[in-house]
């Protein structure tokens, strides 16, 4: 049987932090290789773009998470996704480019933004993952993490 991945070597995608200080932000990376461990885990070795002084890192796709203990006493874990597709470029309604490449994906936006939604943060060059709990104008809004 051959083995179906979500990512071929030279696809840009964005890989989950773990490191203090930037846990469970995104930073957008290049495919250099990929590889299954003897224990079975599907991994790509991966190029930082904005971080090219970084050393390139084997990252596994998935990562199993032990959660402390829930309201019930009891500890469970949760499985993790490590590694995504790059974010697409968003455009407002009427504001999308005439040209671009047949292979870019562009996301328009059509709808303001309200409390409740989720959102991609740009910050010191990697994305968070933030819920939207403020519209303060138009264009900007107040997350939390």
């Amino acid at each position: 049987m051959d083995l179906i991945l979500p990512f071929k070597i030279g696809d840009l995608a964005e890989a989950r932090s773990l490191v203090p200080g930037f846990n469970g932000a995104w930073f957008r990376s290049k495919i250099e290789d990929t590889r299954v461990t003897e224990s079975g885990h599907l991994e790509y070795y991966l190029e930082y773009i904005d971080y090219t002084e970084e050393a390139k890192e084997w990252l596994r796709v998935f990562r199993m998470e032990l959660n402390p203990e829930c309201g019930n006493g009891k500890s469970s874990t949760s499985c993790q996704i490590m590694l995504r597709p790059s974010f697409a470029q968003w455009c407002r309604e009427g504001q999308v480019p005439e040209h671009f490449s047949k292979s870019e994906l562009i996301v328009t936006v059509c709808d303001t933004w309200k409390v409740g939604d989720w959102v991609e943060w740009l910050y010191e060059d990697c994305y968070w993952t933030a819920k939207i709990i403020k519209v303060l104008t138009k264009d900007v809004v107040q997350v939390n993490i």
